[in-house]
């Protein structure tokens, strides 16, 4: 998340949209690819270069792995008009429903527990 929310400029940890489409092997398992085009953890291989980025190397290190960030790939987000010439449609995705476990009811209260104001 903190990869994530470097790539977009966000403050704090942003949870990561992942694909909402798909097999089960797609569905849930890869980062979505309305949002992240041709990165190379997508459900789809793309025309072209398919970047290996630091989100993927960030997600590899939470798992566990030994990790090189210097490893990844240049990557930036691609632009809607980009999407749009890979032949992805982003229509309304961003704000649909991210993976189960990303929900608050699966492990929101765990990772994100509520903090009372007082």
């Amino acid at each position: 998340m903190r990869e994530f929310s470097t790539l977009i400029g966000a403050q704090g940890m942003t949870p990561v949209p992942v694909a909402n489409t798909g097999g089960q092997g797609t569905r849930d398992g890869h980062w979505r690819e309305a949002v992240f085009g041709n990165e190379l953890m997508t459900g789809f291989l793309n025309l072209g270069p398919n970047p290996l980025s630091r989100l993927t190397v960030g997600s590899l290190e939470d798992l566990g792995y030994a990790v090189n960030y210097t490893a990844a790939d240049p990557y930036e987000l691609p632009s809607a008009l980009m999407l749009a010439v890979m032949g992805i449609n982003t229509a309304g995705d961003y704000g649909r429903r991210q993976c189960r476990m990303c929900d608050a009811g699966v492990l929101g209260t765990h990772l994100f527990p509520q903090v009372e104001s007082h």
